[in-house]
């Protein structure tokens, strides 16, 4: 068996002497997992204990005595429920952000909401956190800190990287729900049709699947998994409800020494996170530090990065800048002209009925258009009908497409933002954290975040549309939101192809 051995001490003396910020691991399918070096806590080897199949479902190990399968994805999924025993069992009903199970739910009893103000106190636009803290992790609470719920990137990735059945009587259990096989390694799961619970009780059992990720949706709504016998998708539903809870862990497994068993590299991060490598498929551990992004070519003037099949060609800096550090200019949803301040009032497609783009007629006159045309696109528009503005979809195959690393000073600029490593090529990308433009002229709101447009219509409000908000206390999270229309936000093009 090759392996790769690399001992922390090591690590730390090629930093110290050469101050590299960053280790890659290259793996025999050409793809290359970066780390930032400086947070990188722990280089390891582990046995890993041979998967076995318990009443249908595959129990790869345990963590802190709660038995987890291994899909092959960036985290264990924990076998059953909080509240559960078993995998038949629906568990207990969690509202979001609350860590006590509820019999009865509504908005009138949830924690997070003041009844005076009649306001959400936490999570929401104030305090501008869009990720549940490991005190209002329903699942952390009651199993530990090796636990937590899966934020909306990880769901998705479970979603995609299993084939999915309904099932109306589970291993012949009488059990309803969905029975997934991981596409990467055959493995199993079983989420129970536990429906959800409101003010009069539970609903929806044996019909429908409701459990929530740690991701929110917008100041009333998180986001969560959602399952009948014709459907599996997800979306943002009502905070205060009770939905079911499957944890996720990245710790290491508990082992039977005894047992036989494969061996693996671990490289464990500050945070917590441990990714895993077969070390027979790692060909190399290096070290270096990006300076700037890659370019790959050029359109009417304009630099790209080629960051691989599944997202395509992006330009290396937003519209209205001139290198990857500048902000650019600041576009409302649909308009190609930048402003200095961005109201309902000067909203070009009207202050609050929508005279283009619309769906729905409570909100402006009904055109069923839910993609900005080539007149309204601010990156065709300035840059010319080579390139044009992202759709929300795009965004969410850039970020599976790319590993992600937050910086407070990229390149000794002062600049802040996240940087894109592509895991097909290794090129790079940077998006500088420019915050959004409102009503107040020359004060950008939300500095420090990542603001950029699709050119989609939120499929829920007319009056926004879909883009990221992102930061460093969310990499983990797309963060495609549905966000008004009247915002100034900075645009990222990307090649028309």
């Amino acid at each position: 068996m090759k392996k790769v051995f690399l001992s922390l001490m090591f690590l730390w003396s090629l930093l110290l002497a050469d101050a590299t910020p960053y280790m890659y691991v290259k793996t025999v399918d050409g793809k290359i997992e970066t780390f930032d070096a400086e947070k990188v806590s722990e280089v390891y080897y582990e046995k890993v204990e041979e998967a076995k199949e318990v009443d249908g479902v595959t129990v790869s190990g345990n963590v802190c005595g709660y038995t987890y399968v291994d899909l092959g994805l960036s985290v264990k999924w924990a076998t059953y429920n909080v509240g559960a025993t078993t995998h038949l069992e629906v568990g207990d009903y969690f509202a979001w952000g609350e860590t006590q199970p509820k019999d009865s739910c509504d908005m009138s009893t949830y924690k997070w909401y003041d009844s005076v103000s009649e306001n959400i106190t936490k999570y929401c636009d104030a305090d501008g956190k869009t990720v549940l803290e490991a005190e209002d992790d329903a699942a952390t609470v009651k199993w530990g800190n090796d636990w937590r719920m899966p934020t909306e990137a990880e769901r998705q990735e479970l979603e995609e990287s299993c084939d999915w059945t309904w099932t109306y009587n589970f291993n012949g259990a009488g059990v309803a729900g969905i029975k997934g096989v991981s596409k990467i390694n055959g493995n199993v799961i079983f989420l129970p049709a536990g429906g959800y619970v409101y003010k009069y009780g539970s609903t929806s059992i044996g019909t429908h699947g409701e459990y929530w990720s740690s991701s929110l949706e917008d100041s009333k709504y998180a986001y969560m998994f959602y399952f009948t016998y014709d459907q599996i998708t997800w979306f943002g539903l009502n905070r205060a409800d009770g939905r079911n809870i499957r944890p996720v862990s990245s710790s290491v497994a508990t082992l039977d020494d005894s047992s036989d068993a494969i061996t693996n590299m671990c490289v464990k991060t500050i945070d917590g996170k441990v990714v895993v490598f077969d070390v027979e498929k790692v060909v190399k551990v290096y070290y270096d530090m990006y300076s700037w992004p890659t370019v790959s070519g050029e359109i009417g003037g304009h630099p790209y990065v080629d960051l691989g099949s599944s997202c395509g060609k992006w330009a290396t800096y937003n519209v209205g800048a001139t290198k990857t550090t500048e902000y650019g200019d600041y576009f409302a949803w649909g308009e190609i002209e930048p402003k200095d301040i961005y109201t309902n009032d000067n909203y070009k497609w009207g202050e609050y009925h929508m005279t283009k783009y619309c769906e729905d007629s409570e909100e402006g006159e009904l055109d069923y258009k839910t993609t900005l045309e080539a007149e309204d696109d601010a990156a065709t528009a300035n840059w010319g009908p080579a390139w044009r503005m992202p759709y929300w979809g795009k965004f969410n195959d850039l970020f599976f497409a790319c590993d992600w690393i937050w910086t407070d000073d990229f390149n000794d600029t002062g600049v802040a933002g996240q940087i894109g490593i592509s895991k097909e090529n290794g090129n790079t990308i940077f998006f500088p954290a420019a915050g959004s433009l409102g009503d107040s002229e020359s004060v950008v709101s939300a500095l420090g975040t990542c603001n950029y447009w699709s050119s989609s219509l939120s499929s829920v409000w007319s009056d926004r549309a879909y883009g990221i908000y992102k930061s460093k206390y969310n990499l983990d999270d797309p963060n495609c939101l549905s966000i008004a229309r009247i915002w100034g936000l900075s645009v990222r093009a990307i090649v028309a192809e």
